[in-house]
């Protein structure tokens, strides 16, 4: 098995806005594309730029300050991405995020996708955090959004690293599936079985199928280490057979 370099990077995200005349009707943007060639390095940056940011508060009739700031993680060949947030604080709560919030893409096959027609993974303002991402393919991307009235310290703070794949292909690829595999006793004794994206939140519409397939005279014994899955009532929308 080929050896792979596991980069680990920290990024601050503060939000500091406000707005004036002359620049409320404008979406300002702050792109940012993290590439697993990148060297090792800490980043610090605010969203808004510099010469953006004035003194004194917004008044209250001012329309919305519009920022749009789109964060792109691409991991190298063989690696997955994974974002994990030490703090997170963005105006509004989770019953509405109408004012400032993330959006969650981790299931991108690749750049040129179009966000609009990608399943969104998650949007999230207020104070709680999202749980542990991991990307099903390389890339991940994260949109941020803020209409904020007044200058305020609102952000987060995330680590992202990059992991090896091999973590999420317990066997066999079956032919023209995601994450369906045959595992054969003859290949392997004994291993660890993980949903697409363990620990993070698994993908919507999701069929996975794991085949252990033992030589004769062999039994399979499974336990379940961790094990959580939605619950939807009388009708089951995720479930284990």
């Amino acid at each position: 098995m080929p050896s792979l370099s596991i980069w680990f990077w920290v990024f601050s995200i503060p939000i500091v806005v406000n707005t004036t005349s002359d620049t409320r009707k404008t979406v300002f943007q702050c792109d940012q594309t993290f590439n697993a060639s990148e060297p090792f390095r800490r980043i610090e940056f605010p969203v808004v730029p510099r010469h953006l940011i004035r003194e004194g508060n917004a008044s209250s009739n001012e329309q919305p300050y519009n920022l749009q700031c789109l964060y792109t993680f691409v991991a190298g060949p063989g690696q997955r991405v994974k974002l994990e947030f030490d703090h997170f604080l963005l105006a509004g709560s989770s019953e509405s995020c109408d004012i400032e919030y993330i959006d969650i893409y981790s299931e991108i096959e690749s750049l040129d996708d179009d966000l609009l027609d990608s399943a969104l993974g998650g949007r999230y303002c207020g104070s709680v955090a999202p749980h542990v991402r991991i990307s099903l393919h390389r890339i991940m991307k994260i949109v941020l959004h803020s209409r904020a009235l007044q200058r305020h310290d609102y952000g987060f703070t995330a680590r992202y690293s990059y992991i090896p794949e091999d973590d999420f292909v317990p066997g066999e690829a079956l032919p023209g599936t995601k994450c369906s595999y045959i595992l054969y006793s003859s290949s392997q004794q004994s291993g660890a079985i993980f949903s697409p994206t363990y620990p993070g939140t698994y993908p919507h519409n999701m069929h996975c199928s794991y085949l252990l397939r033992g030589s004769s005279g062999e039994r399979i014994r499974l336990s379940f280490r961790d094990f959580d899955i939605f619950f939807g009532g009388e009708q089951l929308r995720d479930f284990t057979i």
